[in-house]
């Protein structure tokens, strides 16, 4: 294992992922990652490593399957103001993680369209901060985040505070957040969404609004839903 440390690049239109980490650290700092592609993760390919960003811009990536900008397996990604923007079909979203822990805070998700959490997903521990989701839509679940899975041993999964949802559409459910938490069956118990000093305005859904859980538990504190809709039920929570 090593370190590797990136500083005020601009890595565009490669093939294979611009990066990619299957073991130590790697650091990238200013640097704008754009129209870069890959079958996952067209910017950022992870698996089993650590992938730390501050001050980038992700803008154009494109995948065959998920994580258009960012697919992290088995891995740690944290993120400090990042913005990604997207005019690429997206199938399942910008960042894809898997049984990964992802630290999101003060970054910005703009005008993108997706079929499936069309910012991120992941079935691991998921923290975001200080961050903000404006004009994104999902044709299916999802408009923004989702998350699946749980482990009793691991109690938290998705902690979200002091962050904006603006204008967030899924077709069917969790407008702006879906939360699976016994999605994997028999291991996936005692999950915990727990949502802080938020602002959900202008979201819509078939069900959920704003957000959709299925069981676990749920925190909501200190936010304001404002104008949430659904065809359904649930117009700011189902």
């Amino acid at each position: 294992e090593g370190t590797l440390t990136l500083k005020n690049l601009i890595l565009k239109n490669t093939n294979d992922s611009a990066i990619q980490v299957n073991s130590g650290l790697v650091t990238v700092n200013g640097t704008l990652l754009n129209t870069n592609s890959a079958d996952f993760g067209g910017a950022v390919y992870c698996s089993g490593g650590e992938f730390n960003s501050t001050d980038d811009m992700f803008i154009d990536a494109s995948v065959q399957g998920s994580g258009s900008a960012i697919f992290a397996k088995d891995s740690q990604l944290v993120m400090d103001n990042a913005t990604f923007t997207n005019k690429n079909p997206i199938t399942w979203s910008l960042i894809y993680g898997s049984s990964s822990n992802i630290e999101i805070s003060n970054s910005v998700f703009a005008n993108i369209a997706s079929k499936y959490a069309t910012a991120i997903y992941n079935s691991g521990l998921t923290t975001v901060k200080k961050s903000k989701f404006i004009n994104l839509t999902a044709n299916a679940t999802a408009g923004a985040i989702a998350i699946k899975g749980g482990n009793p041993t691991n109690y938290t999964y998705l902690t979200v505070d002091e962050c904006e949802f603006i204008n967030v559409s899924a077709a069917r459910n969790g407008g702006a957040i879906f939360a699976d938490i016994n999605g994997d069956g028999t291991n996936c118990n005692g999950g915990l969404v727990n949502i802080q000093n938020a602002l959900f305005d202008k979201n819509s859904a078939e069900f959920g609004g704003a957000l959709l859980q299925l069981r676990g538990v749920l925190i909501v504190s200190n936010s304001t839903f404002t104008n949430n809709i659904v065809n359904e039920n649930g117009g700011a929570i189902y």
